[in-house]
């Protein structure tokens, strides 16, 4: 192993969650729960969203179907399963029909923070990656849902 990009993803929020889950229930007596999650969710997202401007500065092109490409299978390897529905330069759309993130965070009781350390990544990881980008998302795994549905646009001027 030569970087941390040499860790798979799956380990590296796993390693995260232990750490993290500690610290942000010690705020949560200090500040309350809502606070301590706002305070969380900020930091992650500004995390995700310079992680997202790294890797688009690392592929030739920063476009969706590059995304599909190059990003889809470092982030999902051995920890989603998912079927890409649509790719075109304006669109995508994917769905995780098994997502090892939730299934880790319930293995560790973390259910109630898998979504801020995990799932609140992924748009300001598009938005880094790609600032013409738009993500929806309806449905999630970690909140009880059966799936999650990625959805990318690019955003109309």
């Amino acid at each position: 192993m030569k970087t941390i990009d040499d860790v798979p993803l799956i380990i590296r929020r796993e390693i995260e969650a232990l750490v993290l889950a500690p610290i942000i229930h010690a705020f949560e007596k200090e500040v309350g729960k809502e606070r301590a999650h706002e305070i969380v969710q900020e930091i992650i997202s500004d995390l995700a969203h310079q992680a997202g401007e790294s890797w688009g500065k690392r592929v030739e092109r920063n476009e969706m179907p590059d995304f599909v490409e190059h990003l889809l299978p470092i982030f999902s390897k051995d920890a989603l399963d998912f079927e890409v529905k649509e790719v075109s330069v304006d669109d995508t759309r994917w769905d995780v029909t098994r997502c090892k993130y939730a299934e880790m965070y319930k293995k560790y009781g973390l259910e109630d923070l898998g979504y801020i350390l995990s799932c609140s990544r992924d748009g300001s990881l598009f938005e880094g990656f790609n600032q013409d980008l738009r993500f929806t998302r309806d449905h999630t795994i970690m909140e009880g849902d059966d799936y999650c549905d990625f959805c990318i646009e690019k955003k109309k001027d």
